[in-house]
């Protein structure tokens, strides 16, 4: 798992790096470490899982635990998860996502 493996599903690659950060070299997302070199089309509650979200690892192709989000969060107070379902969801810090 891998921003990599999921580039070509986004719209352009913009959308890979967090529009909070000034530094086009980072990120700013990490994606489920659980999801790792799984086929996530078989995985059930799909809008349950989530898949990319904020973290304060930065390098492109972090892979990590659903831990770590930013803060102070980036996002008026608020981090950001993408789930497997394509939805995104805002949410504020000691919120399980």
């Amino acid at each position: 798992g891998s921003l990599d493996s999921i580039a070509s599903y986004a719209s352009n690659a913009n959308v890979l790096h967090c529009p909070a950060l000034q530094d086009a070299s980072e990120y700013g997302y990490a994606m489920n470490l659980a999801l790792s070199r799984k086929q996530t089309k078989n995985i059930p509650n799909a809008s349950e899982v989530v898949l990319l979200f904020e973290s304060v690892l930065l390098r492109r192709n972090v892979c990590t635990g659903v831990h770590g989000f930013p803060n102070p969060p980036r996002h008026n107070g608020k981090n950001t998860a993408a789930y497997l379902d394509a939805h995104v969801k805002i949410f504020k810090p000691g919120t399980n996502p």
